[in-house]
């Protein structure tokens, strides 16, 4: 019983490329979602103080696949914070790369990682502005072959300066996204 139950999981296994949820070369995936955030940061200044805080955001995204399963894109992102009624807004812009591991015709497991340049406006500090990076990793489901819901986690760091005033901050934290893509086929 042993070996048939291991030959049929070696079967699936083997044949579950075949009946993947491929993203082809030319298609285009134009994404956008909502993100909640959890941040510990870091102020360069006289040994300040590491504070936590949450956040939440909008993401959006166009990546475009140069081969199956692997597109690069631009990211846009913004993240609305509040800390001891000290309110700060960031936004984010940069290059995307993302790999598509297809698990069957409806799910397909995202990898992803981005850098970005940063700038914010905030209540404390004079408009710090910055690069970071991210990764993540998440979940898609697809509905039909242009539409699917997505469920991410990243992982990123960014690091802050201002110029008026010396100050360094390093920000790193998690997030998670629930969002939707729609998909328009290469040709």
């Amino acid at each position: 019983m042993k070996k048939i139950l291991c030959l049929a999981m070696g079967i699936m296994l083997l044949s579950a490329p075949a009946f993947a949820k491929d993203l082809g070369t030319g298609t285009i995936e134009l994404n956008g979602g909502a993100t909640l955030g959890y941040q510990s940061t870091d102020l360069e200044v006289n040994d300040g103080p590491t504070t936590d805080q949450s956040s939440w955001g909008i993401n959006l995204s166009s990546q475009y696949y140069f081969m199956p399963n692997v597109a690069a894109g631009l990211l846009l992102n913004y993240v609305s914070q509040d800390v001891d009624d000290v309110d700060t807004s960031e936004l984010g812009i940069g290059p995307i790369v993302t790999y598509n591991i297809s698990m069957n015709e409806q799910v397909s497991l995202p990898i992803f990682g981005a850098i970005t340049y940063n700038s914010a406006e905030s209540d404390l500090l004079d408009d710090p502005t910055g690069w970071g990076w991210l990764i993540g990793a998440g979940v898609k489901y697809f509905m039909n072959d242009y539409v699917s819901l997505n469920g991410m986690f990243d992982y990123g760091q960014t690091y802050w300066e201002t110029d008026t005033t010396n100050v360094e901050i390093d920000q790193s934290g998690f997030s998670v996204y629930g969002g939707l893509s729609v998909y328009f086929p290469g040709m």
